[in-house]
């Protein structure tokens, strides 16, 4: 138990200086696509019952949530020189991981795998 108290603290000062931050463009890449999927989680949950004449009815994240995460995501390619264009085509790479359950979700992995986002 003597131990474990050390260790704890060791990584919650790691986690609380940005332990977590993309150590390489494929990182951001990685980063990029996991809050696109989170995103389209958050849209199906809200279009879960609607069909497609309803798309008018789907609620989108708020969108300084969606900035904020952008801006972050931006920083980090900027800290590591990451290429825009390298950037685009690697998270193209990780499109095939998206899921979506509903007709609005699907749309924003299909713009995701065309490069369009």
């Amino acid at each position: 138990m003597r131990r474990l108290v050390p260790l704890v603290a060791f990584l919650l000062v790691v986690s609380a200086c940005g332990g977590g931050r993309p150590k390489s463009c494929d990182g951001v890449a990685d980063e990029a696509i996991g809050f696109v999927q989170e995103l389209i989680d958050e849209v199906d949950a809200n279009a879960a019952d609607l069909g497609p004449g309803d798309l008018a009815g789907v609620s989108l994240p708020p969108a300084d949530r969606f900035h904020d995460a952008a801006a972050r995501i931006d920083e980090d390619a900027a800290r590591l020189g990451c290429d825009r264009k390298d950037l685009r085509r690697l998270v193209a790479e990780r499109a095939g991981r998206l899921h979506a359950e509903t007709i609005v979700g699907r749309l924003v992995v299909d713009a995701v795998r065309s490069g369009g986002m």
